[in-house]
C-alpha cells in the first residue's frame, strides 16, 4: 500500500445479516506516517473515512480520476491528492 493507490476509484460493503450495500468513493490522499489508517476516502456522499489495507470490505477497482467527484468536493473541484492530515 502505497501513494500510488490516490485516485483510484473503491466500492466498499456496509452492513450485515443480508443488508450489504456498496457505497462508492475515491482514494484522495494517503499518509505513510500513520501505522493502521493510511488512505483516506471520500464517499460519494461527500463523508470521509481513513481506512487501511488490505480490507475484506473494500474493493480496489481499476477506475482511476484526477478530481474528486464526491457531493462535498464537485462544488470546488481538487486535484488529488489531497494535502490532509488524520
Amino acid at each position: 500500500m502505497d501513494a500510488s493507490l490516490v485516485g483510484h476509484r473503491v466500492r466498499t460493503l456496509w452492513g450485515e445479516d443480508g443488508d450489504d450495500v456498496h457505497y462508492p468513493a475515491t482514494i484522495v490522499a494517503f499518509n505513510g506516517k500513520k501505522r493502521k489508517y493510511k488512505l483516506m476516502l471520500h464517499f460519494d456522499d461527500g463523508m470521509d473515512e481513513p481506512v487501511g489495507l488490505p480490507c475484506d470490505t473494500i474493493e480496489v477497482l481499476e477506475e482511476r480520476v484526477d478530481a474528486c467527484p464526491c457531493a462535498a468536493c464537485k462544488d470546488v473541484p481538487a486535484r488529488l491528492p489531497f494535502d490532509v492530515s488524520w
